[in-house]
């Protein structure tokens, strides 16, 4: 396209000012050509690696997940733990995991997916490697992982 074409073409999209008639038939052309279609078209992105394979996303599409995050941060009232909080406050005394469940289910939930070691270290069972776990708390004198609930 000459340079006179172009700056006409730009003028006539400027919606302060009218179509002039001689620049209808070619917007219509170019509209109607395939050639524009390809111009505007933008090859699809690559996909990011690794691809879940056709069942891990049946599975993630099947139906809704409960995630259940449970540790130091229910028992300090905070939503972003630093890890530096006392074990000792993790001591849930009337803990009941098949309430959990049922509400998740009665919610329409099928899977409930408990976070066992959290952003902030914390570890749900006794772990024999850090003392940031419920071996360090007064739970059940330490011994037992919630998971047994």
């Amino acid at each position: 396209m000459n340079q006179m074409l172009v700056n006409t073409v730009i003028d006539a999209v400027n919606p302060r000012k009218p179509i002039p008639t001689k620049v209808v038939p070619i917007l219509l052309i170019l509209s109607f050509s395939p050639l524009s279609s390809l111009a505007l078209k933008i090859p699809s992105p690559l996909p990011i690696l690794p691809v879940p394979s056709s069942p891990q996303l049946q599975w993630q599409l099947a139906s809704m997940a409960m995630f259940l995050h449970f540790g130091p941060n229910t028992f300090t009232d905070t939503e972003w733990g630093s890890g530096m909080a006392d074990p000792s406050l993790f001591n849930p005394t009337h803990i009941n995991a098949s309430q959990w469940v049922r509400v998740a289910k009665d919610a329409g939930f099928s899977r409930v997916i408990l976070t066992a070691k959290h952003h902030d270290g914390f570890c749900l069972w006794p772990s024999e490697y850090k003392d940031y776990s419920v071996r360090s708390s007064p739970w059940r004198d330490g011994l037992e992982t919630l998971l047994q609930s």
